[in-house]
Parts: structure tokens; sequence; C-alpha cells
């Protein structure tokens, strides 16, 4: 019988794997509704060009992630790791994605020493002194880094997940293999099918004809 792979100490990864094409499932649903929802109102609100850009390219990513997840669901359930695979590949494509746009956004955030976060923190709330908005655009600083951090290992850890799963559903269609190949690499008869007699037995010796 194949081992099965676990995580989190005990939990197989085909668990593991129902959860994230769950979750990814419904958040990439929820995010592309409200994006497409945004988008037939641009109409009525209209956007500058670069927001509605963006705007379309969002929904079209979170479409895309809720129909892969979709995908990788049905292959968690029959065991398709073709499926399966192509999920660990498009968790592997946003992750470097999410890491990318991260970097940008964190040093779009450090590019101007933060003074962004200043000016809104002076003018939201005048008795706010510069030095506790100073602070306060720090600690946003920080959290973001942080919430960045966490999402990027989150989503790390989901593909090794999946990528374990793959390669247990390996480890199973080996060991399905095992009875067809072994009796032919050791010479012994198969048991799966009736024993076709050899042609001596079938036909008599031309001295007794």
């Amino acid at each position: 019988m194949a081992y099965t792979r676990t995580f989190c100490c005990c939990l197989p990864v085909r668990l593991g794997v129902f959860a994230l094409t769950i979750l990814n499932l419904f958040g990439g649903l929820s995010f592309a509704v409200l994006g497409w929802t945004q988008v037939t109102h641009l109409r009525d609100i209209p956007l500058a060009t670069q927001d509605e850009i963006a705007l379309i390219i969002h929904s079209v990513v979170f479409t895309a992630l809720a129909a892969i997840s979709l995908m990788g669901l049905i292959g968690a359930i029959i065991k398709h790791r073709s499926l399966v695979s192509t999920f660990s590949m498009i968790l592997l494509a946003f992750l470097c994605i999410s890491i990318g746009t991260g970097i940008y956004t964190i040093y779009s955030l450090y590019r101007d020493q933060g003074q962004a976060l200043i000016q809104a923190c002076l003018s939201g709330a005048s008795n706010f002194s510069p030095e506790n908005c100073q602070a306060s655009a720090s600690l946003t600083q920080a959290i973001i880094v942080i919430v960045y951090i966490a999402i990027w290992i989150l989503q790390l850890w989901g593909f090794i997940i999946v990528r374990d799963y793959c390669h247990q559903l390996d480890d199973e269609e080996v060991e399905a293999l095992k009875p067809r190949v072994e009796p032919l690499m050791t010479g012994k008869p198969r048991n799966d099918g009736p024993t076709i007699p050899y042609q001596h037995d079938r036909f008599p010796n031309r001295s007794e004809v």
C-alpha cells in the first residue's frame, strides 16, 4: 500500500488539497463577482483608464483562480493527477505574482519614507502631531510587511501540500501497477485470467495420427 503523506504532523495531504481548493474557489468567486459587478457599473461611475484596466485584470485573474480551484477540487475527488498538478502550478504562479506585487507595494510605501501615510494621518485627524503620525506610519508599514510575509508563507505551504499530494498519487499509481509488472519480471504466471494451453497440448503428435 502506498505511503500516505501528511501535513501538520497527522493530517493527510488530500484533506489539505480539499481545504485549499474550497477556500480558493470561494475566495476567487467572491472577488471575481465583486470585480465584475464594479466593471458593469463603469458606465455610471467611470474611473481612470489605468484603474479600469487594473479592475478588469483583477476580475479576470480571480475568475481564473476560481476555475482552476474547481479543477483542483475535482482532481482531488477523483484522484486525477493532471488536474491536481495543474492546480499546483497555478498556485506557484500566484505565489510568484503575489511576491512581485507585494515587493512593489512595499517599495512604494518606503520610497517616500511614509510621507503619504503621514499626510493622510494629518489630514484625517487634526489633533495628531507630526510625531504621532510618523509613529503611526511606521507601524502601518511594519504591519503591511508582516501581512505580506504571512501571506507568502501560507501560499508556499499550500503549494507544498498540493505538490506532496501529486507525489502521493504517483506512489499510488506505481503501487497499482506492481501486480501487473512483478509477474513479468519474475517469470511467474499471472492469476488474472484463464490459462492458455501450449500448442503441443492442443494438437496431437503426428505419429499418433
